[in-house]
């Protein structure tokens, strides 16, 4: 008589159950080892997976083989799945996380192996890199710092026991240098967040390492106690002034080439002439992806005509080397700001706009003053100047639309009638 057809009737019962509800490829028995030496009353289960390969995984759970454990036996197999198949967990390590689940898991128990912390860092970071959401230098500019801390955190003493335990305890730590509402607070519980988020989903951490909700990610983040400062546009007399101090002549194209196109410092070498036009190569990343390419038109500083069609002349005639050396995209800012700093025009820009009010000038200012000429000079519409700029309509008004004043609205209006009073006499003497 085989072994199946001798065994005890809730055992054909299980078996039943399990193979109709997961197919063929489980196999549950009494755990061989406890049989042979005779321990009757600690007998356990053992729960095999045979793959579609041929090959098969074997793990011994802590349930008692025997007729009232058929209710807990199922419940494990109706769980594996989910963990071995589509988290990609190894069956010994998606079996210890349902018995540590089961039982009310603990920090010490998760650092013994029922979720292996470096283990999701890496993963988190290959998920993230591979679809396409950062790129490798992103991971290690922004993330790597955030990663260890909250990896020193969980493998450390008095490990947090749960994911909002976690986030405050991060915030905490830094809150001498991440005041409320600044980047450095937000970025820090955005990124453990989604490693939190990851850790749950992905690879099977239990449920409450979920991090904090919105309402509480909100609160952690707090807000500013004095907003900061925006920065303003750099007026074209303030513009050319610098312009035309800088010594470098790859640093003057550079920084020329953002007062006439609106660039960010980023996308300096990822441009080129085409047409008469700068031919801007997408470099920014957000959650829709990559900006697109543009063509930018040059807008003339005043009292600079045919500035941006000599700056393309020479990028033209200098060939594949007629700007500074190349860096990552994100230093590019950095670099121009500390090449601007060693010029006394550039610091008597700054005092200017100081004592006069006009603001905080930056680099970035260039770009500012790019939109504000746009408008005020050019007479251009929002969504001109958005796709010249390579942003939505919405983001150009709501940052850009806060520069025009009573006087420059004025002045841009009566340029207007202006223009359509020469184009008038224009129609009607062209009638007559």
């Amino acid at each position: 008589m085989s072994a199946a057809t001798s065994a005890p009737l809730w055992v054909k019962r299980l078996r039943g159950v399990v193979r109709a509800a997961h197919g063929q490829g489980w196999i549950l028995r009494e755990h061989r080892g406890a049989r042979n030496t005779g321990e009757r009353a600690g007998k356990r289960t053992q729960i095999t997976r045979c793959w579609a390969d041929g090959t098969r995984s074997s793990v011994t759970v802590p349930i008692l083989w025997q007729a009232s454990s058929a209710p807990a036996l199922l419940s494990v197999v109706e769980r594996l799945p989910a963990l071995t198949e589509e988290q990609n967990l190894p069956l010994a390590k998606a079996a210890e996380l349902i018995r540590l689940q089961d039982g009310g898991s603990t920090a010490s128990s998760i650092r013994e192996g029922a979720v292996d912390w470096p283990v999701v860092v890496e993963r988190f970071k290959q998920h993230l890199i591979t679809s396409g959401q950062i790129q490798q230098r992103t991971w290690e500019r922004r993330y790597v710092g955030h990663m260890q801390e909250a990896l020193d955190s969980l493998l450390g003493k008095r490990a947090p026991r749960t994911g909002l335990e976690l986030v405050e305890r991060l915030i905490e730590l830094n809150a001498h240098r991440c005041p409320p509402g600044g980047a450095g607070r937000f970025h820090r519980v955005s990124h453990v967040g989604g490693l939190l988020d990851f850790a749950v989903d992905r690879c099977g951490a239990p449920e409450r390492f979920r991090p904090p909700s919105r309402k509480q990610r909100q609160e952690l983040i707090g807000r500013r106690l004095a907003p900061e400062e925006p920065s303003t546009p750099l007026l074209d007399d303030q513009a050319l002034r610098v312009y035309r101090a800088i010594p470098d002549p790859k640093w003057r194209l550079a920084f020329g080439l953002l007062v006439c196109f609106g660039l960010r410092p980023c996308e300096l070498p990822a441009c080129r002439p085409e047409n008469g036009a700068l031919r801007v190569q997408g470099t920014k990343r957000n959650q829709s992806g990559v900006s697109k390419d543009r063509l930018v038109q040059a807008l003339d500083p005043e009292g600079a005509r045919g500035m941006g069609r000599e700056l393309l002349a020479l990028l033209e005639e200098r060939g594949v080397d007629p700007l500074p050396h190349r860096t990552v995209a994100a230093y590019w800012g950095t670099r121009m700001r500390d090449q601007l700093m060693k010029l006394p025009e550039w610091s008597t820009v700054l005092e200017e706009a100081e004592s006069t009010g006009q603001g905080k000038v930056v680099v970035y200012s260039t770009r500012h003053g790019f939109a504000h000429r746009g408008t005020m000079t050019y007479g251009l519409m929002p969504r001109v100047l958005a796709q010249l700029m390579g942003h939505t309509v919405v983001v150009h008004n709501s940052k850009y639309g806060r520069w025009v004043s009573e006087e420059g609205v004025a002045s841009a209006v009566q340029a207007a009638v202006d223009r359509l009073n020469v184009l008038t006499k224009s129609a009607i003497g062209g009638a007559c």
